[in-house]
């Protein structure tokens, strides 16, 4: 029997709550068939802000999230790299 897979909005959801941010550019798609879901958000930490971009997959062993940061200013510069990281799941 497989497990059900868990809605990739819904973690995304408790992740911003859970960090008090809200995603921006957000977008559904299926990586490697799954369900996923991926946005981008701007968060303070403690050591400034920075850029993030969040990628969940909804995987039949579990929800993977996939997360990276850069500088705001130089997020144009690596969303492509980003991206091309999340959709080569497998």
């Amino acid at each position: 029997m497989s497990t059900p897979l868990r809605s990739p909005q819904s973690a995304a959801q408790r992740w911003e709550q859970a960090n008090g941010v809200q995603l921006s550019d957000s977008e559904s798609l299926r990586i490697g068939g799954w369900p996923a879901y991926r946005g981008a958000a701007v968060a303070q930490t403690k050591s400034g802000v920075v850029a993030v971009d969040v990628t969940w997959i909804a995987h039949p062993s579990g929800t993977y999230r996939l997360t990276a940061l850069t500088s705001p200013n130089a997020y144009r510069d690596w969303e492509p790299t980003f991206e091309r990281t999340a959709t080569s799941f497998r």
